[in-house]
């Protein structure tokens, strides 16, 4: 019976996981190269629908009709500069693109990967949905605290720049928040914090206008008495003539 040295035991041992490596490797190998070709596919086709759709909507007059219906200076004021054709090309092509990368990962053949592919598709819709609100959000907020500024300017408010940026902020946190509940993460913890900022938010502004009112509250108190005091005084006078 021949006995193995344990320098032969270790030297088939290093083979052999460096054999099984080469064996995994190999058939590896494939699915890896399918997934490159699919994502550098996905990658060229994206570019070209990104140009192909920008094209196609400055033909047909998106841009144009975009600035005579003010949407375009609505994204302006949101801190967005491109032109709308650029913009939904630009989505488009990240939507395929993502597609692509996902088929990608798919090709790889991964129990595990396949699985999260599967439940990246059904969980898509609500992602772009929460994309979109967002970016809705984000827009409303630029433009909202900008006419809330211009707005506290024109009115002569000290507070003008507080006041603007606590509506931009404010609609923000409410955008957020709505992606948040939308995707399902910590629904009730979003729903509680969003109480109660906005309680506290109400409460601040209340306070506020209450201790800066204050004046024209007890002014217009004031003229409100002596004008009723003054009617009193007419009418006794009127009886006393009589």
């Amino acid at each position: 019976m021949e006995v193995k040295t344990m320098g032969t035991l270790w030297k088939e041992a290093v083979i052999y996981a460096f054999q099984d490596f080469l064996r995994r490797m190999t058939a590896f190998l494939p699915s890896l190269l399918a997934m490159l070709c699919i994502v550098s596919v996905g990658a060229v086709l994206s570019w070209l629908t990104k140009v192909i759709v920008a094209f196609m909507l400055r033909k047909i007059g998106l841009d144009p009709w975009c600035d005579r219906h003010g949407l375009s200076s609505i994204l302006r004021q949101g801190g967005i500069e491109r032109p709308p054709s650029q913009l939904l090309g630009a989505l488009l092509s990240w939507i395929l693109f993502l597609c692509f990368l996902m088929i990608g990962i798919n090709a790889l053949q991964i129990p595990a990967t396949s699985r999260l592919i599967s439940d990246f598709f059904q969980y898509l819709p609500q992602l772009f949905a929460a994309v979109l609100i967002l970016v809705v959000g984000w827009i409303l907020a630029n433009f909202l605290g900008q006419a809330a500024l211009v707005g506290a300017v024109n009115a002569n408010l000290e507070s003008a720049p507080l006041l603007g940026r606590a509506v931009r902020w404010g609609v923000l946190i409410l955008a957020s928040s709505m992606a948040l509940i939308h995707l399902g993460i910590a629904r009730q913890v979003v729903v509680a914090m969003l109480s109660i900022l906005l309680g506290g938010l109400v409460l601040a502004l209340a306070l506020a206008f209450g201790l800066g009112g204050k004046d024209l509250a007890r002014k217009f108190l004031e003229a409100r008495i002596g004008r009723e005091r003054n009617r009193r005084k007419e009418r006794g006078e009127g009886l006393l003539h009589l």
